[in-house]
C-alpha cells in the first residue's frame, strides 16, 4: 500500500506541474508526507518543485526535514536529494558564518 501510494503521488503531482498547477501538485505532495514522511521520492518531487518556482530557502528547509525523517527511519538522505539543494545548503552555510 505504501508503494502504491508514493506511486500515485507522483503520478499526480506530474501531471499537475505539467499542467501548469504547482500549487495542487505542492498538496498532493505534502498529503503523501503526511502518512509517509519518509517517502525519498516525494521529498525529492516536492524539493525540485520549490526549486522550479525558484524557493531555494524553502527547498533547503524541506531537505532539511526530510533528512530528519529519513534519519528517524533509520536512513540517509539519498546523494540526489542532497545534490539538488547542495548549493543552497553551501550559501546558508557560509552566510550563518559571519
Amino acid at each position: 500500500m505504501r508503494r502504491e501510494l508514493i506511486d500515485l503521488g507522483l503520478r499526480l503531482g506530474q501531471r499537475l506541474e505539467a499542467a501548469d498547477q504547482a500549487d495542487k501538485a505542492r498538496a498532493i505532495y505534502l498529503a503523501v508526507l503526511d502518512f509517509y514522511p519518509d517517502a525519498g521520492p516525494i521529498c525529492k518531487a516536492l524539493i525540485k518543485e520549490q526549486l522550479c518556482r525558484n524557493d531555494f530557502e524553502g527547498a533547503v528547509d524541506e531537505y532539511g526535514r526530510c533528512e530528519r525523517a529519513l534519519r528517524a527511519a533509520g536512513d540517509v538522505a539519498a546523494a540526489d536529494i542532497r545534490a539538488l539543494v547542495a548549493p543552497y545548503l553551501a550559501r546558508r552555510a557560509s552566510r550563518s558564518s559571519y
